[in-house]
């Protein structure tokens, strides 16, 4: 996966049939791997009557990524990988997909299984029709000279400061985007004119 990772604000579902099966793909929006399975819990209460209840997921909780996969009775690489490799190609996190099979009479085999998954799963991730990105956050200390707080301030007024000392000079905290750290260190540097440091 990618730096940039996309989560979904609602629900989606797409329905697939082929040779008799019904596929339905389930896409939902999580925040963490305990939600994942209450979520997973509680379509297999739904579903119950189906065969096979596939899933995948991807969760990010304090930068550090979880996924997990199931292929629920169908055979071994055939329908969780698949549903997973989905989600990260879309490079989707925070989301739950469950593909529910009704077994229609007709075997699909293993490569007519992965085509079917795989393809139910990219339909229902076509739908979503805003990705939400998810921005990684870092710490970012700097320290300044008195005569240069009230400008720094004035440039940071858009990110959160979390704590704020004064001695000699002046330290302060911020929680900023880990995409924006490089770039902000420039715009400090330039408007310090280097008498600034990280």
């Amino acid at each position: 996966m990618n730096e940039l990772l996309y989560t979904i604000d609602k629900a989606y579902s797409f329905t697939y049939i082929i040779k008799k099966s019904k596929f339905i793909c389930n896409l939902y929006k999580i925040n963490d791997n305990v939600t994942a399975e209450d979520k997973i819990t509680k379509i297999k209460v739904l579903y119950k009557d189906a065969r096979h209840n596939c899933y995948a997921y991807i969760t990010k909780e304090n930068n550090y990524i979880t996924k997990k996969c199931s292929d629920d009775g169908e055979p071994s690489q055939t329908a969780g990988i698949v549903i997973l490799k989905v989600l990260e190609q879309n490079n989707l996190c925070n989301v739950l997909a469950v593909c529910t099979r009704y077994f229609g009479g007709i075997k699909l085999g293993r490569g007519g299984l992965v085509r079917a998954y795989s393809n139910t799963t990219t339909e229902a991730v076509n739908l979503i029709e805003d990705k939400i990105l998810i921005r990684t956050m870092t710490d970012f200390h700097i320290a300044v000279s008195y005569a240069q707080i009230d400008e720094i301030l004035t440039f940071m007024s858009d990110f959160e400061l979390i704590e704020k000392s004064f001695s000699n000079i002046g330290t302060f905290l911020y929680t900023v985007p880990l995409s924006e750290v490089d770039e902000l260190q420039k715009k400090l540097i330039n408007i310090t004119k280097g008498k600034i440091t990280f």
